[in-house]
């Protein structure tokens, strides 16, 4: 029998006896790892981008998430704000205009960050190599992975 749990509370008494200690009554391990390790997360792209008010509006349901920031990139080629806005971040998705992702994203990665980012990422097999290399050396724990799919 298959059972979907939904979002909210249940009883776990149904599954096994739960014992609770007197000194953890009431409390949630997710709640304070949530707290303790929040991911403060940014979205870079165009105004006009439903992706980005979906993602956005996503985050409230996912536990550790919060939403740091969103950049908004109309016609703005001023760097420095771009990296004020990665100073409020841990981590960024990128939906930037296929031209401008490149350096969005290399950007990012020079400044410690960890970056999601819709395909294509770059126009060539350089930049990609680059970006990587970027990755490895900026962010050591960074874990690599390129999802291809077919559109």
């Amino acid at each position: 029998m298959t059972k979907v749990i939904t979002y909210g509370t249940y009883d776990l008494n149904e599954y096994c006896k739960v014992i609770y200690l007197e000194r953890t009554q009431g409390v949630s391990s997710s709640n304070i790892r949530s707290d303790e390790n929040k991911l403060r997360i940014g979205f870079v792209g165009e105004v006009k981008t439903l992706e980005l008010k979906k993602y956005y509006s996503e985050c409230a349901f996912v536990n550790g998430a919060e939403v740091a920031d969103v950049f908004y990139e109309e016609d703005d080629t001023d760097d420095s704000r771009y990296k004020n806005f990665l100073s409020e971040c841990d981590a960024v998705y990128i939906a930037s205009h296929p031209l401008l992702r490149y350096s969005r994203i290399k950007t990012a990665l020079e400044n410690g960050k960890h970056v999601l980012c819709k395909s294509s990422f770059t126009r060539n097999l350089e930049q990609c190599r680059e970006l990587f290399s970027i990755a490895k050396d900026t962010i050591p724990q960074a874990i690599i992975k390129v999802i291809i799919t077919a559109v």
